[in-house]
């Protein structure tokens, strides 16, 4: 059995047993748990747990407050996955809420346990157009302030790397393309199809691979380039959706 098989395996168990507890503390209050595999390069599930009712309501309610204190024990035990808490009256908005999410999920969940929230969702293009637009935009922002003030470093270059790859797999969807899995792939098919002067997102996907981050920090600039290109793309894509 390879490194990944073992720690899928790992993962597997893990969320085995975080549902069967969950089924028991929220009881008729849990109305389903997805299951969604955030594919950078850790490849670790998140969990969508979708209850009846606010949790911050559930916790007075008769039957669940007694069991507080043992949810927040086993959503401490799994706290190195992701996991959102929702309920069924914010899934009805979540489509038009979060659409790089929906993208994003849409690709690689399953359904657990439940009804499934995602199924029957639809992703709308113009939702995910400004999403995208507006989610390249805020890192540009904060990365030119960076920049000039010299307050950054490797962890921060692979940390915005890593917080856009959603948005790179809407900006894929932008443009009609298959989504293909792993950090790398993701970002090598958006230069590609936006076009980018360098290569700079596919050389810190791969010294974010090799953990080299005094590496990192020398493409700063060709990182602020590399999204001001992609967002001038993504920008003229605009009005195209009835096409899609």
């Amino acid at each position: 059995m390879t490194a990944i098989q073992k720690k899928n395996e790992r993962y597997n168990k893990i969320v085995d047993e975080t549902l069967k507890k969950l089924i028991n503390l929220f009881g008729k209050h849990l109305v389903s748990v997805s299951s969604s595999l955030l594919a950078t390069d850790e490849f670790k599930p998140m969990l969508l747990i979708q209850l009846d009712e606010p949790l911050t309501v559930l916790l007075r309610d008769k039957k669940v407050s007694p069991n507080g204190k043992s949810i927040k024990a086993v959503l401490k035990k799994v706290a190195d996955l992701q996991i959102h808490i929702t309920t069924t009256r914010e899934m009805a908005d979540f489509a038009a809420d979060f659409p790089i999410e929906l993208v994003h999920i849409k690709k690689r969940y399953r359904r657990l346990y439940g009804d499934d929230p995602i199924v029957n969702m639809d992703v709308n293009f113009e939702n995910v157009h400004s999403a995208v637009s507006v989610s390249i935009q805020e890192v540009l922002m904060r990365l030119r302030t960076a920049y000039l003030s010299q307050h950054y470093d490797g962890l921060l270059v692979k940390n915005t790397v890593i917080q856009l790859y959603p948005t790179f797999e809407s900006a894929l969807y932008l443009r009609s393309q298959s989504i293909p899995t792993g950090l790398r792939e993701v970002v090598f098919k958006v230069e590609s199809c936006y076009n980018t002067k360098s290569g700079v997102l596919s050389e810190i996907a791969q010294s974010i691979s090799m953990n080299k981050r005094s590496i990192l920090v020398r493409n700063m600039l060709a990182l602020l380039l590399a999204l001001e290109e992609i967002l001038a793309g993504v920008k003229g894509l605009k009005g195209i959706g009835a096409a899609q």
